[in-house]
């Protein structure tokens, strides 16, 4: 496989859960395989495959509209880490518009004071986000600054420079 696209039609993936566990598996698992000198793996063939079935998954709703995704937001945040990790500007623009996405769910379920609703995740997202609320917005303020941090290296830089030894990049 050359493209996420060809993965993505050589895979054929089905539910949410599925785009998901792709995405780990592209994403995460080789962070955590290739280390130090090896990471160059990472960089040029898996943040790519990962990169690009992340903004299919995002194109096609899957982290802001399906249910079981959009409202249990720590599984939402892993959808938005392939494009945290891209050294492009514009990249990273779309990734804190899906961040402030999160935000915005946060307080519309805040703003909810009965959290009556016939969909199940909602309710249950409403549930423990009005049972603590400074601990939701906690983790949205977390997920937002995680995110500013690795945008301002990418505008002050135009790159991640921890890889440019691995990439053999001055």
């Amino acid at each position: 496989m050359t493209s996420a696209m060809e993965l993505l039609d050589a895979v054929q993936l089905r539910e949410p859960g599925d785009w998901l566990s792709l995405i780990l598996l592209l994403d995460q698992i080789p962070r955590n395989c290739y280390r130090g000198a090896s990471s160059h793996v990472v960089f040029t063939i898996f943040d790519p495959l990962a990169l690009g079935v992340a903004q299919a998954a995002v194109a096609a709703g899957i982290p802001h509209s399906a249910p079981e995704i959009r409202w249990q937001l720590a599984l939402r945040t892993w959808f938005y880490l392939p494009l945290m990790h891209s050294e492009d500007a514009a990249v990273h623009e779309a990734c804190r518009t899906q961040c402030e996405g999160i935000a915005r769910d946060v307080e519309l379920l805040l703003a909810d004071k009965d959290g009556i609703d016939d969909e199940v995740y909602r309710h249950r997202a409403w549930t423990v986000i009005h049972a603590n609320e400074k601990a939701a917005r906690g983790l949205v303020d977390a997920q937002l600054d995680f995110q500013k941090r690795h945008e301002d290296i990418i505008v002050k830089f135009g790159r991640y420079p921890h890889r440019n030894e691995p990439l053999g990049r001055e």
